[in-house]
């Protein structure tokens, strides 16, 4: 990685404007449950197969929350008028071996594909 690479950082909460919506990138908490369980309903059923877990379940969310908490995952939510409308998760592997190691997944609405939106999520993890 160079140097230039390594010395990027993130300030959260961001507005951005991206083919004119104008979207909010902040980082997850557990106080976005009830907006992350909004929006994860919100998607089409064919889409829930790709998900790591099933975000429709409040448990599942607590579990997300706790990995969040606990260091083993990064999240970026995308907000627009203050509803959740993507995220990006970075899963940290947890074997000493491989901590190095990470899964990326990236969800955005509907509404918002082919904007770039998703790119742009990429990008901020």
């Amino acid at each position: 990685m160079s140097n230039a690479a390594a010395s990027v950082t993130r300030t959260y909460p961001r507005r951005e404007s991206i083919q004119g919506r104008t979207l909010d990138f902040r980082l997850m908490t557990p106080d976005d449950k009830d907006g992350v369980l909004k929006f994860a309903r919100s998607l089409p059923e064919a889409d829930l197969v790709y998900l790591r877990y099933d975000i429709t379940d409040p448990a599942r969310i607590d579990d997300w929350c706790a990995n969040i908490e606990a260091g083993k995952t990064s999240t970026v939510l995308v907000l627009e008028n203050g509803a959740v409308v993507g995220y990006g998760s970075v899963h940290h592997h947890q074997l000493d071996w491989s901590r190095h190691i990470g899964e990326c997944r990236i969800m955005v609405n509907t509404e918002l594909r082919g904007l770039g939106v998703g790119r742009y999520i990429g990008s901020e993890l």
